[in-house]
């Protein structure tokens, strides 16, 4: 009697537990041929799925629940959106979903089905070329996402002019695998400022004053080098914020050929005299064509753009820098700031590369500081940022150097001058550090404006 008494809940268990195979779930309204995708609408069809009556959400629900009297269903560990469920059928909207064998699991009333995988491959998607490719020229890929995964789609996709987020390529070249650029430095990266993760399905892309004309294509030439005429392939992946696939295109055959240096030479003449005025344009088709090859054409290009009147072009320039030799950019930044002046976002390349610039601290001091008076805000912002990046490598740790700065009287005739240009350009009010943290740009004005002091006084 005891072992029937043990028994009979065992068996009461395991004949209300839910129950369904993977030729039970088929999709609603689609051929059962076509492959399981995310958003799909779809049926499970089994034993103990639910109450015998049925049940359907309140109308006007939105979105559907991921429990409907007492049944729950997870698609790859998420929560599936509820149509109805009964005792023999379930209708739900499948979840997110990564791609290979996805687990479904069906729980009512506490007991739950064992796990039943399904296949879901990635959704494909067409690539293909918007021209000839060249050696040492620009090679944008049109990317057909389907909807919605369209919308996560556009260049630029944030700030850093390489940075795709979820939408990856692959190359291969004589079936080799071909690898991508590797940049000489890093940089820091925030996400709470001018830029996104850029996933497909989620995340958020770098906001522009309007869509571009050409939304749907990448630049392939911003993360890998095409020097060498010959046959490659290329195969796009599409990722969500979680690193699953998603979207995937088969692999497309094209070929570079060569291309003449003076051809090139001639096209960025071209390119230099048509250049667009509207950020939009210059951050989607015009920057990002011409650094192909950073050169020091290229970079002289460039220039215009460190000091444009658009924050967003002139911190995707300033990022587009890293693609850049170490020593021509070494070279070239503080002849910059001595000819046009500083900008923040200058100030910022100097603070994070400080190590690098550290051998021109000096004159890069001499070169800035005659720019705290600039009529014009965006050289005097710039000035009091650098002076105050770079204080640890001059005005702190070379103290010693004050004496002989405060012996030219214009020098001097700047400083106080500039008092007035300090209260102007940091009445605005707040700024990001160097490291991250959020600083009020009075503060900072008042910590260089003492330090200054100071460096007076032991004179």
């Amino acid at each position: 009697m005891r072992a029937v008494g043990l028994l009979l809940p065992f068996v009461a268990f395991a004949a209300d537990t839910p129950t369904f195979t993977a030729s039970s779930v088929v999709p609603i309204n689609a051929a059962p041929s076509e492959p399981f995708r995310q958003f799909m609408l779809v049926s499970i069809y089994g034993r103990h799925l639910g109450p015998d009556p049925g049940c359907t959400p309140d109308r006007g629900t939105s979105p559907e629940p991921a429990e409907l009297c007492g049944v729950s269903v997870t698609v790859g560990g998420r929560n599936a959106g509820l149509l109805y469920v009964q005792e023999k059928q379930i209708n739900l909207r499948v979840p997110a979903a990564p791609e290979g064998m996805v687990d479904f699991v069906v729980t009512y009333n506490g007991l739950s089905s064992a796990p039943v995988p399904i296949p879901f491959p990635p959704l494909p998607t067409s690539i293909k070329l918007t021209g000839p490719a060249y050696i040492d020229m620009p090679i944008w890929i049109q990317v057909g996402l389907p909807d919605p995964q369209w919308r996560s789609l556009r260049y630029p996709v944030t700030i850093w002019p390489a940075d795709f987020g979820g939408h990856q390529f692959e190359v291969r070249r004589d079936g080799v695998d071909f690898p991508p650029i590797k940049l000489a430095n890093s940089f820091p990266k925030s996400f709470s400022g001018p830029g996104g993760l850029g996933m497909i399905g989620g995340g958020s892309m770098l906001g522009l004053p309007h869509e571009p004309k050409n939304r749907s294509r990448l630049p392939l030439h911003l993360i890998y080098r095409f020097d060498q005429p010959g046959r490659y392939e290329v195969r796009y992946t599409g990722r969500d914020m979680g690193g699953q696939v998603l979207v995937r295109s088969g692999w497309l055959q094209f070929e570079v050929q060569d291309f003449p240096p003076s051809q090139r030479t001639a096209w960025l003449a071209e390119m230099r005299r048509t250049a667009p005025s509207d950020p939009a344009e210059l951050m989607s088709d015009f920057l990002p064509s011409i650094l192909a090859v950073p050169d020091r054409t290229v970079l002289s290009m460039l220039e215009d753009y460190l000091y444009n009147s658009s924050d967003l072009v002139r911190k995707y320039t300033m990022y587009a820098l890293y693609a850049f030799d170490n020593d021509l950019v070494i070279q070239e930044i503080p002849r910059l700031v001595e000819k046009r002046g500083p900008t923040d976002e200058l100030a910022y390349l100097l603070s994070w590369r400080r190590n690098q610039f550290q051998p021109q601290a000096s004159a890069l001091v001499h070169s800035i500081v005659k720019y705290l008076d600039s009529p014009t805000p965006l050289l005097s912002s710039g000035a009091l940022q650098a002076l105050y990046f770079v204080k640890g490598a001059t005005i702190g740790r070379r103290i010693r150097e004050c004496p002989r700065l405060w012996t030219t009287k214009s020098w001097r005739a700047r400083i106080v001058l500039s008092k007035r240009a300090m209260s102007r350009s940091f009445s605005r009010s707040r700024s990001t550090s160097a490291h991250g943290k959020r600083t009020n740009r009075a503060t900072c004005c008042g910590a260089l404006w003492n330090r200054v002091r100071r460096c007076a006084d032991r004179r």
